[in-house]
């Protein structure tokens, strides 16, 4: 799973890392933890990414947030940009490889 190479990465890099699987959990994790960035899946099951990063712009929340997606279109990026809930278009995960890199 892509998340658990994630947090393997992270982990392994010395940060503290927490992982939750679905957009309910996101968002209670959020309101009881400070975070220091988020990654955000846009297509969590339950409530979505996007549903969460618009909830989070709506509350002036400045927390940096990087949002992948697996889909193969970046269409759920332009809708992010467009409704003003996400600043910069991000590159679909698959083609960007090794988001850690690992040390021998």
């Amino acid at each position: 799973m892509i998340g658990a190479g994630i947090r393997s990465g992270l982990r392994q890099e010395g940060s503290t890392v927490d992982w939750v699987r679905d957009g309910d959990a996101a968002k209670l994790a959020t309101a009881t933890n400070d975070y220091d960035a988020i990654l955000l899946d846009l297509e969590l099951p339950g409530k979505t990414g996007l549903e969460l990063l618009a909830q989070w712009r709506r509350k002036q929340n400045t927390l940096p947030i990087l949002s992948i997606t697996a889909r193969d279109s970046v269409e759920v990026h332009i809708h992010a940009l467009r409704r003003k809930i996400a600043s910069e278009l991000v590159c679909n995960v698959r083609r960007v490889g090794y988001m850690v890199p690992r040390h021998p």
